[in-house]
């Protein structure tokens, strides 16, 4: 939606949307090949020009069946994640012994490996698919984890690369 509304004043604006890994997007931005990058602060040197955390949702396929005498099937990513982190952190705090169910690479094979009932995973509610359900309070489940995102801007951004991450803030603060 905060996207959208910039696209609405700025309609000559181009927009290309990446998705990539915190680290990727670190190195696009500092190699110059993003103007605004929105990440998990824990990969970035920088301090991030805005800041938001959002409650995560423990998210599986409503086909799945979970059988609580048996380790949870997890979808993991295979490279560093910090929701990962914390998910396996409060798994292992909580005393739940948990499996591989699948591993993924990027966040549409996630919702292929969820949707096909390979595992559960963590989510931002607003991400959850309608063939999809929270968890939460179930299976004993710990409370998930948040995310914290960071809004990052080149060095030397243009006037208009400025504005876009002041609407990106303003947005999240709203």
């Amino acid at each position: 939606m905060i996207i959208a509304d910039f696209r609405r004043r700025h309609p000559s604006v181009e927009i290309e949307l990446t998705s990539a890994s915190s680290s990727d997007l670190s190195k696009a931005l500092g190699e110059g090949r993003c103007d605004i990058v929105m990440a998990d602060p824990a990969r970035f040197t920088m301090a991030p020009r805005g800041h938001l955390s959002r409650q995560l949702v423990w998210a599986a396929s409503r086909m799945i069946e979970i059988d609580d005498e048996v380790d949870l099937p997890l979808i993991i990513f295979d490279g560093a994640c910090s929701w990962q982190d914390r998910m396996l952190a409060s798994l292992a705090e909580a005393g739940i012994g948990w499996k591989i169910g699948c591993r993924v690479s990027t966040f549409a094979t996630l919702i292929s490996a969820l949707r096909a009932g390979l595992g559960i995973g963590l989510l931002l509610q607003e991400g959850l698919p309608p063939d999809c359900q929270s968890l939460n309070g179930r299976f004993n489940l710990p409370p998930a984890p948040t995310a914290d995102f960071g809004v990052y801007l080149a060095t030397d951004p243009s006037r208009l690369v400025e504005e876009c991450g002041d609407f990106l803030r303003a947005g999240f603060e709203a």
